[in-house]
């Protein structure tokens, strides 16, 4: 059994890549809000509507409405997941894309980083960051 927490379009098309791919794997997909894709604002209700029929359709078991806790500890090489209304979830695979508000820019130079660790969003540093992302590409 797969089981992806979201919060996004990541998780859901990581289960419905899982579930059109690998059939026999059982993919569950928890969300905390009552509708697919909530964080995305600029997207209409009925896309959102769409998102969850096509999910189901293909075999992807979509629970609305409850927050994951994934246990740090395995029981017999399994994770264990619990709802927030009490359910109990086992998996041997779980995949957590929950959309996170830490940055992954540590590998950028410092200068090209405000305090909390984003991107300096000027023109000076875009053009060196340009540079810099060109130096990695022809040189590694």
């Amino acid at each position: 059994m797969l089981i992806t927490r979201i919060l996004g379009a990541v998780g859901i098309e990581f289960a419905a890549e899982v579930s059109l791919h690998h059939p026999t794997i059982r993919a569950i997909l928890v969300h905390s809000r009552s509708q697919l894709l909530s964080a995305e604002p600029l997207l209409p209700d009925e896309f959102k509507s769409r998102a969850l029929k096509v999910l189901q359709k293909e075999g992807v078991e979509v629970i609305l409405g409850q927050r994951a806790h994934i246990a740090k500890e395995k029981k017999d090489d399994l994770s264990i997941i619990t709802l927030t209304d009490g359910r109990v979830l086992e998996a041997g695979f779980v995949i957590d894309a929950r959309s996170t508000s830490t940055p992954s820019t540590s590998f950028l130079p410092r200068e090209a980083l405000n305090e909390e660790g984003y991107v300096k969003a000027t023109h000076l540093y875009v053009s060196s960051l340009h540079s810099f992302f060109s130096f990695l590409c022809y040189h590694s």
